[in-house]
This record gives structure tokens, sequence and C-alpha cells, in this order.
């Protein structure tokens, strides 16, 4: 979960590469080994000694959960750590294998297989205090945001009129193919005959040390809550459906959760994923076939070869991704482009129905009654893919939109089509499936349909992207929950993030990240806390301080404030006379974070966002995630319908910032020239998104309305 933006080139565009690599490149691990004095804390492996600053705010980092996953436990569920009789340093985490970009924005291995790990920041004095799990993002392939930039402790300190504070523990959990690879030796192995989930399986493991440790960290077991933005959001979200889960957590947060555009069943089987994974062992020469580079789905004592084969690679082959030989390969086999519609979002390496950790599709898992006794908040940003669509000039209406990022043939196809694809359909169907609906024009005329009031291109193209992607999923996850069995009513909540960066924050990027609106990742500035300290995220200023507004100081109070009540009493329930109201049977409720806002906050307001149109916030898009979502009309939607999203309670309206730049929601610039120095930005932005998200690319195809 990176950045992209549409870029504001009304002046030159300056430093373009010290601004974007500056800020996107990954950095080194924290290192709280500097601060103040050394502090001693007991787990059940051992003593470990992290750092206490002189506010009385301890930091632990890099606290063994499992085992080194290298070797012989690589591609395994996270076997016990040793203990340890001396006190174990714990200054330094531990960032599990990946590919970053290194300081001059080029690829570059990060990382190590010895990574299953937490860090913990409390307070000295502390007890019973809740806590905040927090699960990182980054498209499931990358670590993102940094955990350098979380030694800010902000749950640990006081805001205005609010003394409450929680422990933080952050998870880190294994990447990639080292992650998330599904294959049938690693099957065979397996007691639960099913693979793949082994980083899913490390925040069970993660869960289970919180369960049995943070009481000696001031924490109360009994009182967690787990939060995620992007792939971090899909793994709350998962980890609400699973049975391995029960009794782990009692409150899940996430923020901006995507995986396929849905959570259905096609999204999810694990025998189109095997056929997925003979990428990963035909990209590192392991192929049992004709030549190491072939592809195919092995058996019996070939993919018993293709595993010791794959276990005996250095970790820097495995977490390199798929090499352009083995998409060629695997091209040859399912036909053109179709290595790029399943490496696109990084596909290869999302969770899968492994029979242990998901037993069920996320969807069936909620309706069963899976993580009912879990009161969950869900939401999103207002222009989500601007991140993923950084030229406001390109085409991005076309049928094949290729070139802004390698190998990449997205298709919003691929969110429509999952409807039609089992849970055991064969990788050739779940392919066949994804062109059908890419050809069908009628359907493709009928999506159109519900952004016809939207004449420019780019804001058009983020419009229907957000609500294929993120507004339909979640609504469809909303629905779901509500008439959940065994589901207490009053424990599901909605938000709405609409807040964009201001004047300040776009003088200071020099114009570079200007206009990208509220995109996939803003929110983090104010749940993660770097508001408080003069900064932010996603361009506003990694690494250079900037001047925040009042009213978006005060909008990031409230959202904080909302957020202890939830680790609290299980209730975001009211701040400043401000009551976030749950989804239930009867009633939608959404709450929008703004700064225009009185206090940052409103139930229901009507909105102006992308598209420039005033529209009720209660059941946020609600027709057109329907379209996305249903277009054949086979699932049942808990509360009320989509018609009933007609009215808006007192809120604003008009353009979402104040200033000549700003229209309504992102800036539409299409007829701006991005000029060499712009296009040097987009070299690095593509980079930056293909490596670390793999997110973005081209939505053409279209969906009936139910």
């Amino acid at each position: 979960m990176l950045r992209h933006t549409s870029l504001a080139l009304s002046r030159p565009l300056l430093r373009p590469r010290s601004v974007a690599v500056r800020a996107l490149a990954a950095a080194a691990p924290a290192d709280v080994s500097s601060v103040g004095t050394a502090v001693t804390r007991t787990t059940t492996n051992g003593d470990v000694v992290g750092r206490v600053d002189s506010a009385g705010i301890e930091f632990f980092f890099g606290i063994p959960v499992a085992a080194d996953a290298s070797g012989a436990n690589r591609f395994k569920a996270p076997q016990a750590v040793s203990s340890w009789a001396s006190p174990l340093a714990t200054v330094v985490e531990k960032v599990c294998a990946h590919v970053g970009l290194d300081a001059d924005g080029a690829p570059t291995f990060q990382g190590q297989e010895d990574c299953i790990s937490v860090d913990v920041i409390t307070t000295t004095g502390s007890a019973g205090l809740p806590v905040l799990a927090y699960i990182h993002g980054g498209g499931f392939v990358s670590h993102d945001p940094p955990f350098d930039r979380l030694t800010n402790a902000y749950y640990q300190k006081s805001v205005t009129g609010d003394g409450r504070k929680a422990v933080s523990v952050h998870l880190h959990y294994r990447l990639g193919a080292l992650g998330f690879l599904a294959h049938p030796g690693l099957t065979a192995e397996t007691a639960y005959a099913g693979s793949g989930n082994w980083g899913l399986l490390d925040c069970i493991a993660h869960l289970q040390w919180i369960a049995a440790n943070v009481a000696n960290f001031g924490g109360d077991p009994s009182k967690v809550t787990i939060l995620g933005t992007s792939s971090g959001a899909s793994m709350v979200m998962m980890l609400t459906a699973s049975p391995l889960s029960a009794g782990l957590f009692a409150h899940a947060v996430a923020q901006s959760p995507y995986i396929g555009g849905n959570y259905k069943a096609g999204s999810y089987g694990i025998t189109a994923r095997y056929a997925m994974a003979s990428m990963f062992v035909s990209a590192n020469g392991c192929s049992s076939g004709a030549t190491t580079s072939s592809v195919g789905v092995p058996s019996g004592a070939d993919a018993a070869a293709e595993v010791a084969c794959l276990r005996g690679k250095p970790a820097s082959m495995l977490g390199a991704g798929v090499a352009i030989r083995a998409h060629t390969a695997f091209d040859a086999v399912y036909g053109a482009g179709a290595a790029g519609l399943i490496t696109y979002n990084s596909i290869e390496c999302w969770p899968v129905v492994d029979g242990h950790f998901l037993t069920q599709a996320p969807l069936d898992a909620w309706a069963s009654g899976v993580g009912s006794a879990v009161t969950i908040v869900v939401g999103m940003n207002a222009d989500e893919y601007s991140l993923f669509y950084p030229n406001p000039q390109a085409d991005y209406g076309s049928e094949m939109y290729k070139g802004m990022l390698p190998y990449t043939t997205l298709d919003h196809s691929f969110v429509l089509a999952m409807e039609d694809v089992s849970l055991t359909a064969t990788c050739q169907q779940w392919l066949d499936a994804i062109w059908a609906v890419s050809r069908d024009t009628a359907l493709l005329a009928s999506i159109d349909s519900y952004y016809g009031d939207v004449a420019a291109g780019y804001p058009r193209a983020v419009q229907k992207s957000t609500d294929a992607w993120f507004a339909s999923p979640l609504r469809h996850i909303v629905s779901t929950l509500v008439g959940q069995a065994g589901r207490a009513p009053g424990t599901v909540y909605r938000y709405l993030f609409a807040a964009e960066p201001g004047a300040t924050v776009a003088s200071m990027m020099e114009n570079a990240f200007e206009h990208m609106g509220a995109s996939h990742g803003s929110e983090l500035t104010y749940t993660l806390g770097w508001y408080a300290d003069q900064n932010g995220y996603l361009g506003y200023g990694r690494d250079t301080p900037h001047t925040i507004s009042m009213e978006e100081a005060m909008m990031g109070v409230t959202m904080k404030r909302f957020w202890l009540n939830l680790m609290y009493s299980g209730d975001p329930g009211t701040v400043d006379a401000v009551t976030w109201s749950a989804n239930t049977a009867s009633a939608r409720h959404t709450i929008v974070f703004k700064p225009s806002l009185a206090g940052g906050a409103a139930l229901n307001p009507c909105l102006d966002t992308t598209a420039c149109r005033t529209e009720p916030s209660n059941d946020y898009r609600a027709a057109a995630s329907l379209a996305w979502q249903d277009r054949r009309g086979t699932y049942t939607w808990g509360g009320p319908p989509a018609s009933a999203a007609t009215t808006c309670s007192s809120g604003v309206t008009g353009p979402s910032q104040a200033g000549a730049d700003y229209t309504c929601g992102i800036t539409v610039l299409e007829s701006v020239s991005l000029g060499a120095a712009g296009l040097a930005m987009l070299v690095v932005l593509c980079q930056i998104a293909y490596l670390a998200l793999r997110q973005g690319g081209r939505p053409s195809a279209a969906a009936s309305a139910k």
C-alpha cells in the first residue's frame, strides 16, 4: 500500500527523484537501541530487554514469536521458538524477507526469514490496558509502512482531554511466496491436506503470544483489537473468518480492505492457486517438467522434488517475485496476458481456502457464524484509486490499458468474473471467466451507466475503480455481517475517510502529490498518528515536517478518541456529541471523517466527492456496489436495500477543499502536459507500485444492475 497520485503540474516539478524516492524507499529496520535506558520484561520464553524513554514509554522491538522460518521450516506453519536463559536484547525489528526499493528507487532484497516476531510499545507502570495489534499492508508481498515510523508511540501518549492509552503490538509475518505459496507438494505434507496462508498462520501465532504475554507488558488479553490497512485490512478480515482465531481478539478494524474486489469463493480456490504457484517454481528453476522454465501442476514425487528445490533456494530468489521467463511459460499454456492477470495484484500470493486457517470462503464463513463474537469496524477512503492511477492524461477506461505498470493487464472483469467462478475452479476456468466478462459489451455499457454524470475521464476512472475494488466489497461485507448467525445487534460499524491534503502539504511537496484526494492509505496519517508530529503519509512528507491545519488535527484527535472507545468498550460511542451508530438489519450508518465537518466527523452527512455530485453517505455508493458485486442477483444482502440510501442527515455539501485549485474531490488535469520531470516521477511511482503492491492498471469491464 504505497502511493500514486494525479500530478498537478501548474508549476515545474522539482527534484522528482529526491521527493518521491526519499519519501518511498524502504527504511532500515527500526532500531531503538539509542533510546533512554534499558528496561526488562518477562515473556513465556525468557526475559527481554528493551528501552524506556524519559516519558516512561517502553520499546521492545524484535521479540521472537516463532523459530527461524528458513530451511526445513520454510513453507510450514510457524514452529515453536526455543526459550533463552539469558535476557535477550530486543531493540531492532525483524523485517520479513521481501523486495523493496533502495535510496535510488532500484529493486533490492530486504529483510530475513527469521522474522516471525512482534514489536511492543507500552508505558511504565501500566496494567489492564487495551491492546492494539497492528497488521501492516503491502499487497501481501511487501512491508508498508516501514516500522521505523511506528516509534512515534501515538497510542501511548495522551491527546487533548483524553488520557487513555493502549499497548501497541506490531506483527511481522511472512510475505510473498514465503508467506502464501500453495503447492501440491506442500499440501501432501500437512495433516489437513492444504497449504498456503503461512503468513496468516504467523498472525495466529502472534495473537497466541499476545494472549500469553501481553499482561506482562501492561495489557489486557481480553481487550485485543486487530487493525490493518489495505492487505493488512484484508488480513484482518481473513482472521475474522478463520476458526483458528476464536477468542484471540475482541475487536477488528479493517481500513480499506481489498482482495479481488470481493470476498466470494472464486478468489480463494486452491486448485487455481496450484497453477499460479507454478510461476514461482519456474522462475526459480525448480520445475519438474521437460525444462526448468516449464509450467505445470505436479503430483507425487515430482511435487515433492519441486518443494525440496524451493527450500534449497536463497530467500532472495523466492522474494524476488515472478521472473519474465515464468510469465512466458505460463502464457504459453494459458494464453497471452494470463500471467499478467494473476500477478498484477499479488493474486498468486493471496489467502486461500486451505481447510485449516480458512475452511470456507469468507462470505460463507461469516454467514455460518464464524467471527460473530467480534465487533467489527470497516471503512474506506473516498478516492482510493487515485493512488494507482498516477497519470491524469492516460486512458484508464480503454479496453487494454498497459504500460504504466510492467506486466500489468488489470481488468475490472476480474471483479465481475469471480461471481461465476467456484471454489474448485481450475486456473483455466478462472481465466476463461475473466476473458468472457471482458468481451461482454452489454455489461460494459451497463456499468458505464452509473458514471454518466462524470464527464471527465480521470475522475470517472477513479470513481469506477474505487467502487469496484473498495465500495462494493465493503458493502457486501457489512451486509453479510449484519445478517450473520449469532451476531449481537450493534456490533458492525462503517466509516468513510474523505479528507484531502491541504494547501500547506501540496506546497511542501512542490506540487508532486497535489490533488490525490482521499487516496488509498491516506487515513494512516491520522490512525497511526503522524499528524501529531506535523508529519504524514502517502507523499505528505514522510521525512519532511509540514504544517497540519487545526481542522486536520481536530479530525485526528476525534478519530483517535473513537478508536480508543472501541478498544476500551467495544463500541466507538460518542465523541463531542457525534454518535457513531452501528449498522443493523434495519438501518445503515456511515460516519464520515473530514476536516471541514465540525470536529472532523459527522454521521451520514451529504457529500460532494470525486464525481462532483451530492449524494447520501449512510449506505455509500449502494446502487453501484450492487452492479459490481451482485450482477446476477444471487446473494442475500442483510439490512435495508440500496433503494433506501436516499437521505442524508445534517452535514456539508459542496467542494471538499476550499481554494482555487480544488474543484470537487480530485482535480482534473487531463489537458496538462507532464513534461520530462513529470515522466521521470511517473517512472519512479510505477516502479514503487509494481514492486511494493502491484495493484493498479486497466479497468474496462462493466456490470449490470441488480
